[in-house]
């Protein structure tokens, strides 16, 4: 998550995360609580720069836990990848519900995003373990951040047996975990089937407005 804007002191958070391209799976933008109404040139400036790295760049969009009005959340998606910005690789759908009612709508979310294009990336963000059943929406390239915590927490998470038979598809966001216990953050989170893995020294609020001091590492 870069929930900074590219102008000012986050300047420098956006050139860390270009000079080690290779570290990232993806990037999340959220320039006001999703694409806003009118396009940022400064915005559109890093997801090009992003773009000639090589790395993915998400917009982020809020569904409020399937309570947000299925329009509303669709007119952010197309003001990511159409009306207000070009070259956003896929979407991040920030307070995804965990309730097996709510999978027909994130579904309809899923295949509206990919009415763009085919090749889009999705991430669904639930931030606790959702059920297994919740794998079947956006079957069968969609990632599930299951994990969004501090570090103490991560060290005695219950991953769910189901996680195994899903390795490309999960990730997980790991807060306040200082420069002796990132290693053991990455280690745990690889040892239980997780894909894409954030590790930082920050805590909420304000965890994703900085680069933690091992970035370099």
């Amino acid at each position: 998550p870069l929930y900074v804007d590219p102008s000012g002191a986050g300047l420098a958070l956006y050139q860390a995360l270009t000079n080690r391209p290779s570290a990232m799976g993806f990037v999340i933008l959220n320039p006001d609580n999703g694409p806003g109404t009118v396009a940022d040139p400064d915005y559109q400036t890093w997801i090009n720069n992003f773009s000639a790295h090589g790395i993915i760049t998400l917009g982020y969009v809020a569904t409020g836990y399937g309570a947000t009005p299925a329009g509303t959340v669709d007119t952010d998606i197309t003001r990511w990848l159409s009306t207000l910005y070009s070259g956003v690789d896929g979407i991040f759908f920030d307070e995804t519900d965990t309730a097996v009612g709510d999978q027909a709508y994130y579904q309809a979310r899923y295949d509206w995003v990919k009415t763009y294009g085919a090749g889009l990336l999705i991430v669904f963000n639930t931030g606790a373990d959702p059920p297994e059943s919740a794998m079947t929406v956006g079957t069968p390239d969609s990632i599930w951040m299951i994990f969004e915590n501090v570090y103490s927490s991560w060290l005695t998470d219950s991953t769910p047996t189901w996680v195994a038979s899903y390795p490309t598809r999960l990730a997980a966001l790991v807060e306040e975990t200082t420069t002796a216990n990132w290693e053991n953050a990455l280690g745990l989170g690889l040892s239980r089937g997780y894909k894409y893995i954030y590790i930082t020294t920050d805590g909420s609020p304000g965890a994703w407005d900085t680069i933690p001091s091992y970035w370099s590492s």
